[in-house]
């Protein structure tokens, strides 16, 4: 998963890339807390699942930019012969990016799953016991 990131910062452009997720992660995080200050907690796991995956993609970002590798710039995939340069280079780049999207979410539907159980079937300890209370 690691290389796959990478590649994409690369072809998107390190600047590029780190900025967009670098963003997108502080929006996400700011969502996220203004959803837990109002007690909705389930949606606020979805919004920092989603700051903790772009501070991934970011750091990788960084990391990259302090050793020098700047990859393209995304204004070079709007020349049709770069993009067609990309799809022989890269011929699996859209099923790559579709497992990183849905392998870094379905850890957090799975939580949000749970979370939604949760609050249906409130679980409570009464004198050592465990009981469930319909609401």
């Amino acid at each position: 998963m690691i290389g796959r990131i990478q590649v994409h910062n690369r072809l998107n452009g390190t600047r590029f890339a780190t900025l967009e997720f670098g963003f997108t992660g502080l929006a996400a995080l700011f969502i996220a807390v203004s959803l837990l200050r109002q007690d909705r907690w389930p949606i606020a796991v979805l919004a920092c699942g989603t700051a903790v995956n772009c501070a991934v993609v970011a750091g990788f970002g960084v990391r990259s930019w302090l050793r020098g590798d700047l990859g393209g710039r995304i204004r070079e995939l709007s020349r049709p012969e770069v993009r067609r340069t990309v799809r022989a280079e890269h011929p699996h780049l859209l099923a790559d990016t579709i497992l990183l999207a849905v392998s870094t979410l379905v850890p957090f539907v799975l939580s949000i799953a749970v979370l939604a159980e949760a609050c249906r079937v409130r679980v409570c300890t009464r004198g050592g016991a465990v009981h469930r209370e319909r609401p």
